[in-house]
């Protein structure tokens, strides 16, 4: 878990417009929610993409965020919506990228495990038909390992007891 301190450090160095901010932001949160728009979107490019895309926006709105230590959950937050824009906009995209979008992530190992490779047919194709909210809370907490309860407050749903 990130320290406070961190946050406040970033948030202190966004204020004073000090791109350091970001190089920091990345350092700290970058593989993270890089882990969960690939694990959204399946394309690395794509993910990067998005990922860059949100920089750019905290950037950009630097001096009219309200924010307040920690800021992982306001990251994971903006990293999600990104990728719901994403999908939203995918139809204008579908055309040029039908081939791109269908490619599986590549395994982990080399291997001609054909049981490995049906089952991660198999999960993928699972994973695509649940609801987006659905599909969205099983990747952050398999991906970033977050609790329900982390899930919730990134979604600012009260958690049921």
């Amino acid at each position: 878990m990130v320290s406070f301190s961190k946050d406040h450090l970033i948030l202190l160095l966004l204020s004073q417009d000090d791109g350091k901010a970001l190089s920091l932001l990345q350092e700290i949160y970058g593989s993270e929610l890089l882990a969960l728009a690939y694990g959204m979107v399946e394309i690395k490019e794509e993910a990067e993409d998005i990922l860059q895309e949100v920089y750019l926006t905290i950037w950009e709105k630097r001096h009219r965020l309200k924010l307040t230590p920690p800021i992982r959950n306001y990251l994971t937050k903006m990293v999600i919506n990104a990728c719901i824009d994403y999908f939203r906009n995918a139809h204008t995209r579908k055309a040029s990228q039908t081939d791109q979008s269908l490619e599986l992530q590549p395994a982990i190992t080399n291997t001609n495990n054909s049981n490995f490779i049906l089952l991660k047919d198999m999960l993928k194709k699972t994973k695509a038909e649940l609801p987006p909210r659905t599909r969205i809370a099983f990747i952050l907490s398999r991906s970033l390992n977050m609790s329900y309860k982390e899930i919730a407050y990134t979604w600012a749903y009260p958690r049921k007891e």
